[in-house]
This record gives structure tokens, sequence and C-alpha cells, in this order.
């Protein structure tokens, strides 16, 4: 199953993310998401998409 999730935290960041597979890295997204900055998020983001 696929999963999109689409984080918006202040008008100049939002972030799409989708995910085929791996449901666990999903829920570590949200915990740094909600523990990291906006630009911390960012980063974290972007690694683990790719």
């Amino acid at each position: 199953s696929s999963v999109q999730l689409v984080i918006s935290h202040n008008s100049s960041v939002q972030l799409v993310i989708s995910y085929v597979e791996g449901v666990e890295c999903l829920k570590q997204v949200l915990v740094v998401f909600m523990v990291r900055t906006e630009r911390s998020i960012a980063l974290r983001i972007s690694g683990t998409v790719r």
C-alpha cells in the first residue's frame, strides 16, 4: 500500500512525502518532525526520501 503524507509547519515550509513501503520510516519521520526544527526536518526528510 502507498502512503502519502503532507506536512505543513509554516506557510514557507511544506513537505510532501510518499512511501510505497516502510511505514516504520514514516513514523520515524513524524517523530523527527515533532522534535526537530524546520531546517533540520527538511534535511532529515530529504535524506530519508532518497
